[in-house]
């Protein structure tokens, strides 16, 4: 159930674990560990298998390394990801542990000596905008389309993970138009 998949990522290893695949076709525990630091053996083998469980990774293929089958793991395909949808509590708190998962992000990348946020394509933007839900609906396709032309960009020498974060989310109802004042622009502008 979709809304049992929510609880599972509602823990910041089993999140990172669900990151590095994102960014990697397949994974052995062993590769992703590099990727989860600070987390012992035992607790990252838990983790993967709670995943598995919960049908948002998949043992994509093994291979017998000095006779053992080592696994390599893979995101579950779309289609396996499916069910009830989570309670108002239980999207909040994903909610919460997606923010987190930001200022984490932000964080690891702000600590480092060589950062350079110009060259680096750091931005930040907030818009609001007054939207039917037709509307908002096919801005997300588009978004989703926009998206999608990269998302398969396989690793190079020239490209870098960069991490693409959106959240949409009601705003308190503010003015009408016709109650701005002349010459007002009721819409913020995208900051950086």
């Amino acid at each position: 159930m979709f809304s049992d998949q929510i609880e599972v990522l509602l823990n910041p290893v089993r999140m990172r674990i669900i990151q590095y695949l994102a960014l990697h076709p397949s994974a052995t525990s062993a590769q992703i560990a590099t990727y989860v630091e600070n987390v012992s053996k035992a607790s990252l083998y838990r983790h993967i298998k709670k995943l598995v469980d919960s049908g948002l990774i998949q043992v994509a293929s093994t291979r017998r390394v000095r006779g053992v089958q080592e696994r390599f793991y893979a995101l579950a395909p779309p289609q396996q990801i499916n069910g009830s949808m989570p309670s108002g509590d239980q999207l909040h708190r994903a909610y919460e542990q997606f923010l987190l998962a930001l200022l984490g992000d932000g964080a690891h990348y702000f600590s480092r000596a060589d950062i350079d946020p110009l060259h680096d394509g750091i931005s930040f933007s907030t818009s609001t905008l007054m939207l039917s839900p037709e509307e908002m609906s096919e801005l997300g396709q588009k978004i989703n389309t926009a998206v999608l032309d990269y998302l398969q960009n396989a690793p190079g020498p020239n490209r870098r993970p960069i991490r693409l974060s959106m959240i949409t989310i009601p705003t308190a109802q503010g003015p009408s138009e016709s109650d701005a004042p002349a010459g007002h622009d009721s819409k913020e502008t995208p900051t950086c």
